[in-house]
């Protein structure tokens, strides 16, 4: 396997000889790298759906207390909450403490427990939230 077929006329006074670099080929191998960008893609396996039927004490069950509050990491604000039966952690960033902008992020949590077909059966919160959640009030 040869490297080059021919000197470039336009590299003058360079060491390195035709020898040189068939000798390097030798010792070191092909690029590798390159072989392998060059390559064809192989056909991906196919994705199979694997459904887990979820069990059901947590469908009898699916009335949860949430505890939500306010915190600040690295001066970027949060509303973050945990319900205290799945334990599921839920955190949305906030662009300031005003009170449409903490609903907004509440209504996102409650999205995602209503689609999941859990509901909110409590809210354990500091005063602060109490202008914010009177709407939500049964």
């Amino acid at each position: 396997m040869r490297f080059m077929k021919q000197v470039s006329p336009w590299i003058t006074n360079n060491p390195v000889t035709m020898e040189d670099t068939n000798t390097a080929i030798n010792i070191f191998g092909p690029d590798v790298d390159t072989a392998k960008g060059k390559g064809s893609r192989q056909k991906s396996n196919e994705i199979i759906d694997d459904y887990i039927e979820i069990p059901s004490q947590l469908y009898e069950n699916n009335r949860v207390i949430l505890c939500i509050d306010i915190i600040y990491i690295n001066k970027c604000i949060f509303l973050t909450g945990i319900d205290k039966s799945i334990r599921y952690r839920s955190c949305v960033p906030l662009n300031s403490r005003r009170g449409e902008e903490i609903t907004r992020s509440f209504n996102l949590i409650m999205r995602l427990y209503n689609k999941a077909h859990y509901y909110i059966k409590q809210i354990y919160c500091d005063g602060e939230f109490s202008p914010v959640l009177t709407p939500f009030e049964c």
